[in-house]
């Protein structure tokens, strides 16, 4: 797995060890939100207490537009479903466009 840079890959190994049985949908969740600094900060508190799961916070939450495309991603890989709009990924700036990228290469993502 490729991560973003080096503070991507240890919050995604410091969520990944709150689940550590997640399958692949949740995997591809949790590597967006460590990939993101908005959806890390706002999520990580909720998911350490265990006061909620990721989808619900990520379908709550508001967040910046770019964080939005993001977690509207996570939201239809966690669903396993196939209703994001590919050109909402034009909205990202290149560094969350390459996570989102990524993600899709790791077969965390719907077909684009």
């Amino acid at each position: 797995m490729k991560f973003m840079n080096l503070y991507h890959k240890r919050r995604y190994q410091k969520i990944k060890k709150l689940y550590p049985k997640s399958n692949s949908e949740l995997q591809g969740v949790l590597y967006i939100i460590s990939g993101n600094q908005e959806l890390y900060k706002k999520i990580l508190p909720a998911l350490e207490n265990r006061s909620t799961c990721a989808y619900d916070l990520l379908n709550s939450e508001s967040f910046s537009s770019e964080a939005t495309v993001l977690a509207e991603l996570a939201m239809d890989i966690y669903k396993g479903e196939d209703s994001f709009h590919g050109s909402d990924l034009f909205q990202l700036n290149q560094e969350n466009f390459t996570l989102a990228i990524r993600a899709k290469e790791y077969g965390f993502q719907p077909a684009l």
